[in-house]
C-alpha cells in the first residue's frame, strides 16, 4: 500500500497508468470508472448479470455470507466472557470493553484499504489475502496473557476479517441486477448479523463447559476462518465485470505482479456527496443502538435477574440476533418489492425509492423497541420476557433499515461499490466503537432507561436523514428523471428504463411485445430467450452478439453518435459521457 504521492518502486506502475488501466477495464463493459463523477449515473448492462446461473449466484452469496459471519462473530465473542477475560490479563471489565471498541475501529477502518485493492486485483484475491490474517490473529489471541498482546492480536483479527464486509457487498453488486439486489444483500448480511447473534451463545457455552474457557472461542474462530479460506480458494470465482485492471497491467508491462499505488483514504472523498453522507450517518446511528443494547447485558440484565451461568448469559443475546436474521430476509425481499412497485408507478428506476422500505423500521419499530427495552430492564416490570421481546423487535427493525441502506449505496455507485460500502462501514463502526466505550459510563450516570431513550432519539435523527434523501437525493446526486417520449419509450429490460403500456394496459417494451419479470428478477419481452452456444452454454457478455437478442449497442462520446438509427438513452444522461444506448432492431 502507498499513497498517491508515493514514488513507485520497481515492479509497480505509476498512478496515472493505473487509472488508465482501470478505465480500460471498465470501458470494455461501458461502465463508469471508479474515478468517475457521482453525477454520471451508472448504467447496468443486462449482459453482465447473466454471467452466472441463478443457482451459482446463490452459492456465491452463501459462501461470501459465511465469510462475512467471521468478523462479527469475533467482535461479539467477548461479551459473555468479559469478567473472565479481564481476570486472565489482569485488568478490569471497563478496559476489556475498550478493547472491543478498538476492535470495532479497526474493523471499520481496514476496509478503506481492502476495498480499493479489490477494485484493482479483484474480489477473490482480496479474500485470499485477508483471511490468513484473520486466522493468525485468532490463534494469537488464544495465546494472549497480557493486555498488550490481546489488543495487538485482536487488531489483526479485525483487519483480516473486515475485508469481506465491504468487498462482499461489491461481489453481490457484481452478480445481481438492481431490482433483485436487495434480497441478495439481505442474504449476504444474514451471515454478518448471525455473528453477533450466535457468538455470545457459543462463547458462553465454551466458557462454561471447556477447560480453556474463553480461549476455546478463539480456536473456533481460527478453524472457521480456515474453512472459509479453503472454500473460497476452491469454489469462489472472480465476479469482477470483465478483466481486472491488474490483469491488463500485467499484459501491458509483461510483469507477473504489478504493485497498486493508491491513497488509502480516497474512499472518504465519497462523503462529499450529500446522499452518501446522510445514508452513512443513518446506518451509523442505527447500528450504534445494537451495541447500546447488547454491550451492557452483563452489567444490566445479568445482575437484575440474578443470572450466574455464562451459557445462560449467552442466551440473553439471542433475541436480538434472531430478530436480525428474520429481518435481513424479510427486509431484502420487501425492499425489492418496493422498487418494483415504484418502477411500475413512475416508469423508471429511481434509487431513492428503495429507501421507502426503511421508514417503518427506522421511524417506528426501532425507537419504540429501544425505549421499551430500557425501561423494562430498569424497572424489572414483567420479568425477563418483555426486554427479550423488545430486543427481538429491535433486531428486526434494524435489518429493515440496513438491507436497503447498503443496497442504496451500491445502486448509486455501482463502479465503486466496495469503496462506498467501506466508507459506510467505517462510519458505522466508528460510531459503534464510541457507543461501546461510552454506554456503561452513561448507564452508571443516568440509568439504563434514559440511556436507551437517548439512543431512540438517535434513531429518529437517522430516520430524518433518510426522509431527506428520499426528498432531495436525486438532486444531490445530480440525476434527473429521464425524459420519456410518448411515441418512442425506452425498453426497461434491466429495470432502469421506463415501462411502456399498450392500449390494453399490458406492459410492453414496444407496442407488439409483452414484458415479464423473469426468474432472475429482470424485465424482458415475454418471447425473449437467453442466447446459448452450440453446447447449450449461456453466452456471456464477452461473446454475446447483441443482434442475437434483439438489441444493438451504440456508443456516444462527447455528444457524437456512432452507428445507424435513433438511439434510446436508457438512463437519461445528457452530459455527453460515454453511455450505453439501446434500440429495438427486431
Amino acid at each position: 500500500m502507498a499513497t498517491e504521492n508515493s514514488s513507485p518502486s520497481e515492479g509497480s506502475v505509476p498512478l496515472d497508468l493505473v487509472r488508465e488501466l482501470e478505465s480500460d477495464a471498465e470501458k470494455s463493459l461501458d461502465l463508469p470508472g471508479p474515478h468517475a463523477d457521482m453525477t454520471h449515473k451508472p448504467v447496468d448492462p443486462y449482459e453482465v448479470y447473466l454471467k452466472f446461473s441463478p443457482r451459482r449466484k446463490k452459492a456465491i452469496t452463501c459462501l461470501v455470507s459465511f465469510a462475512a459471519f467471521l468478523s462479527p462473530l469475533a467482535s461479539a465473542s467477548f461479551f459473555p466472557s468479559i469478567p473472565d477475560v479481564a481476570e486472565s490479563v489482569n485488568t478490569t471489565k471497563e478496559v476489556i470493553n475498550y478493547t472491543v471498541a478498538i476492535f470495532l475501529l479497526f474493523l471499520g477502518s481496514a476496509p478503506l484499504i481492502w476495498a480499493p485493492l479489490s477494485g484493482f486485483y479483484g474480489r477473490r484475491n482480496v479474500y485470499l489475502a485477508s483471511l490468513p490474517i484473520f486466522i493468525g490473529g485468532s490463534i494469537g489471541c488464544s495465546f494472549s496473557n497480557t493486555l498488550g498482546s490481546l489488543i495487538a492480536t485482536r487488531c489483526l483479527q479485525a483487519i483480516g476479517g473486515s475485508a469481506v464486509l465491504s468487498v462482499g457487498a461489491g461481489t453481490i453488486g457484481d452478480i445481481y441486477s438492481p431490482i433483485e439486489r436487495a434480497g441478495a444483500m439481505g442474504l449476504f448480511y444474514l451471515g454478518a448479523v448471525m455473528g453477533p447473534a450466535l457468538a455470545p451463545l457459543f462463547a458462553g457455552l465454551l466458557q462454561q463447559y471447556t477447560a480453556p474457557g474463553w480461549r476455546s472461542t478463539q480456536y473456533l474462530l481460527a478453524g472457521a476462518g480456515g474453512a472459509a479460506l479453503v472454500l473460497i480458494f476452491f469454489f469462489l470465482p472472480e465476479t469482477w465485470h470483465g478483466p481486472t485492471p491488474h490483469m491488463l497491467a500485467k499484459q501491458r508491462t509483461g510483469k507477473k505482479f504489478v504493485m497498486y499505488w493508491f491513497n488509502p483514504v480516497r474512499s472518504v472523498g465519497l462523503l462529499r456527496f450529500t446522499n452518501i453522507l446522510f445514508i452513512s450517518l443513518n446506518s451509523s446511528l442505527v447500528l450504534l443502538t445494537t451495541y447500546v443494547l447488547v454491550v451492557p447485558i452483563t452489567s444490566t440484565m445479568q445482575p437484575r435477574y440474578g443470572i450466574t451461568n455464562a451459557a445462560i448469559v449467552g442466551l440473553l443475546y439471542l433475541p436480538q440476533g434472531v430478530g436480525n436474521i428474520i429481518g435481513s430476509r424479510i427486509g431484502g425481499l420487501y425492499a425489492d418489492k418496493v422498487v418494483r412497485k415504484y418502477i411500475d408507478k413512475r416508469g423508471y428506476r429511481r434509487p431513492e425509492d428503495r429507501l421507502y422500505s426503511t421508514l417503518l423500521g427506522g421511524g417506528i419499530i426501532l425507537p419504540v423497541s429501544l425505549i421499551g427495552a430500557g425501561w423494562t430492564i430498569q424497572t424489572g416490570a414483567g420479568g425477563l420476557a418483555p426486554p427479550c421481546v423488545f430486543m427481538f423487535s429491535s433486531g428486526f427493525g434494524l435489518m429493515l433499515v440496513f438491507s436497503s441502506a447498503n443496497t442504496y449505496c451500491v445502486d448509486c455507485l455501482q463502479s465503486r461499490s466496495a469503496e462506498v460500502i467501506a466508507i459506510n462501514n467505517c462510519m458505522r463502526y466508528v460510531f459503534s466503537a464510541a457507543g461501546t466505550a461510552g454506554i456503561l459510563p452513561l448507564i452508571n450516570k443516568i440509568g439504563v432507561g434514559w440511556a436507551d431513550t437517548w439512543a431512540a432519539g438517535l434513531t429518529i435523527i437517522g430516520f430524518l436523514f433518510v426522509c431527506a434523501i428520499i426528498r432531495w437525493g436525486e438532486r444531490w446526486a445530480g440525476r434527473s428523471a429521464p425524459e420519456i417520449p410518448l411515441d418512442n419509450p425506452p425498453s426497461g429490460l434491466d429495470g432502469t428504463g421506463p415501462i411502456h403500456h399498450d392500449e390494453k394496459g399490458s406492459r410492453a417494451d414496444e407496442p407488439n411485445f409483452s414484458s415479464v419479470i423473469d426468474d432472475r428478477g429482470l424485465r424482458r419481452p415475454s418471447n425473449f430467450t437467453i442466447p446459448v452456444d452450440l453446447t447449450g452454454k449461456e453466452l456471456n457478455s464477452s461473446t454475446r452478439d447483441h443482434s442475437i437478442i434483439g438489441l444493438s449497442t451504440e456508443s456516444t462520446v462527447a455528444g457524437s453518435t456512432f452507428g445507424s438509427g435513433k438511439p434510446i438513452d436508457v438512463d437519461g444522461d445528457e452530459d455527453g459521457a460515454t453511455d450505453l444506448k439501446r434500440k429495438v432492431v427486431g
